[in-house]
């Protein structure tokens, strides 16, 4: 499927006003938003990731920012199996806009924002976070925790910075929440502006404005404590696959929280194996859809 190039804001904030008057009702599950450009093999990943934990139900939008490498390859051999993926390639790239584009065409009950280079997801982490968000009805934007290493820090601040308040067996930290593999009810976003559309800024931390959009609604954002994935942030998992990133132009961008004060576990400079990968998939998803 063809998408847009770039449009003028004023265009795509009219197009949302359509779609929010003629909203069709929630249906069960999830819509994942997947935003890729240029990283076949961190796509190829991430979407075996989605395809070890997800229910049928399920739907994976993803957008494809003009890519130039294998990653339509990728896309074909994901259709091919038991992933409901709807593929949607630009005539260019448009950034981290790709999202407030896929937002549009979502379907399903709970918004699920993923960035490519998540390579690892944890075992039933979908209804994990729809009881997350029963039991703490005052949040409306919940991350999954991330699994760190020497190798990265998952892009997820000290926990000096959060606060942790429990329900029951789930524990959320409340905090600076990143858009690396995070869920927003379907009806609340709709409620909101949504993430932004920049079109004189294709890369910009989208979940950063949308954190604001959040409070400025009297809602809370955090951690799904202890619910990790394996979010591949950084330069050390970018070297293993002589790879630049979206992720990184778009860290570039704001500094990676650095300007904000927000302070971060320290990587090594080491590049790693990729074969670390499989036992870490034994460890978060002991029971994968996919052998």
């Amino acid at each position: 499927m063809a998408g847009h190039a770039l449009i003028p804001r004023a265009l795509f904030q009219a197009r949302r006003w359509v779609r929010k008057l003629s909203l069709p009702p929630d249906l069960p599950g999830v819509s994942v938003l997947l935003v890729t450009w240029n990283r076949a093999q961190f796509l190829d990943l991430a979407l075996r990731a989605l395809a070890d934990t997800v229910p049928d139900e399920h739907e994976i939008l993803l957008w494809d920012n003009a890519s130039t490498d294998d990653t339509q390859s990728v896309i074909a051999k994901w259709q091919a199996g038991r992933l409901n993926l709807i593929s949607i390639r630009s005539p260019k790239n448009i950034g981290t806009n790709g999202f407030a584009e896929l937002a549009l065409r979502a379907t399903r009950e709970m918004i699920f924002e993923m960035d490519d280079d998540v390579f690892l997801l944890p075992q039933e982490w979908h209804a994990k976070l729809k009881r997350a968000f029963e039991l703490f009805p005052e949040y409306a934007y919940l991350a999954l925790d991330v699994l760190q290493d020497e190798f990265t820090s998952g892009a997820k601040p000290l926990l000096v910075h959060y606060e942790r308040e429990t329900r029951d067996d789930v524990t959320i930290e409340f905090g600076p929440t990143g858009g690396w593999a995070t869920a927003t009810p379907r009806k609340f976003y709709f409620s909101t502006e949504g993430y932004p559309y920049r079109p004189h800024k294709p890369y910009f931390p989208e979940d950063g404005y949308y954190n604001r959009i959040v409070r400025d609604a009297g809602k809370k954002a955090g951690i799904l404590s202890g619910v990790k994935c394996y979010h591949a942030s950084g330069p050390n998992w970018n070297a293993a696959f002589g790879k630049g990133t979206m992720h990184s132009q778009k860290m570039n961008s704001h500094g990676a929280g650095r300007s904000v004060g927000l302070t971060f576990r320290e990587s090594s400079d080491q590049v790693p194996d990729p074969r670390i990968l499989e036992d870490y998939r034994a460890q978060l998803c002991p029971n994968p859809w996919t052998k």
